[in-house]
């Protein structure tokens, strides 16, 4: 792996993993799958701009290894579309 490949590989597993560590994975909850916008500063709002990003997010996650189960990321992202259709 080269010098480019290493910081594309480490860029890619860090965005994935803020949208998975703020998304809402409580099934109980109302905002189910929502994720956070700027966590630190506001933890209380999600917006469509995170949920969109983390949506994009989850088919990188999905397809690389050493990331989440798949299983887990399939099965927050079909409720999440629901629920925003």
């Amino acid at each position: 792996m080269n010098i480019k490949e290493f910081i594309l590989n480490k860029e890619m597993l860090g965005s994935f993993k803020y949208f998975w560590k703020e998304a809402n994975i409580d099934k109980n909850s109302k905002g189910y799958g929502l994720i956070r916008d700027r966590a630190p500063s506001n933890p209380n709002v999600a917006s469509i701009a995170a949920v969109g990003f983390g949506l994009t997010a989850i088919p990188i996650g999905i397809k690389e290894d050493g990331y989440p189960l798949k299983k887990d990321m399939k099965g927050l992202t079909a409720p999440l579309i629901l629920y925003l259709i």
